[in-house]
């Protein structure tokens, strides 16, 4: 029996949050997705029996890791400005891996931290955190 070759390509996961398609990632883990506590809770009562309860947690963190030379930091440092001005800066976020299933959408999405700066006698990523309201996440093949 034969099984099929899969293939990643970290070249074709794609990132827009609003009209901004985010490129320049960095070397390693580029995107972080976590929810923000679990999907349920569990209760043992002293007879054994469990019970859960539905957390309702659909909100999540994501964090996207940038070579320091993207342009896409001063892209979203922009945004990030105009954000804590003005309050504008809710947008989509949109994850896709499109040579495989997983997607990762959050239609109200913000940046909630800009990174720390480091400067060095060698390049650095930048740590950008996104929080979301509720989302949708679809963690598929690759």
């Amino acid at each position: 029996m034969r099984t099929a070759v899969a293939t990643y390509d970290p070249k074709m996961v794609t990132i827009a949050w609003g009209g901004m398609i985010l490129s320049g990632f960095a070397e390693g883990t580029f995107i972080k997705i976590t929810r923000n506590g679990n999907a349920f809770d569990k209760k043992r009562g002293a007879g054994g029996d469990v019970e859960r309860v539905n957390k309702n947690a659909y909100d999540f963190q994501v964090e996207l890791t940038l070579l320091q030379t993207s342009t896409s930091n001063t892209n979203l440092s922009v945004a990030l400005t105009a954000d804590q001005v003005s309050n504008v800066g809710v947008l989509p976020l949109i994850i896709k891996d499109l040579l495989g299933t997983t997607l990762f959408t959050a239609p109200q999405a913000w940046i909630a931290k800009d990174p720390d700066a480091e400067f060095g006698d060698d390049t650095s990523g930048r740590a950008w955190l996104f929080e979301t309201g509720a989302a949708g996440s679809l963690l598929g093949g690759n």
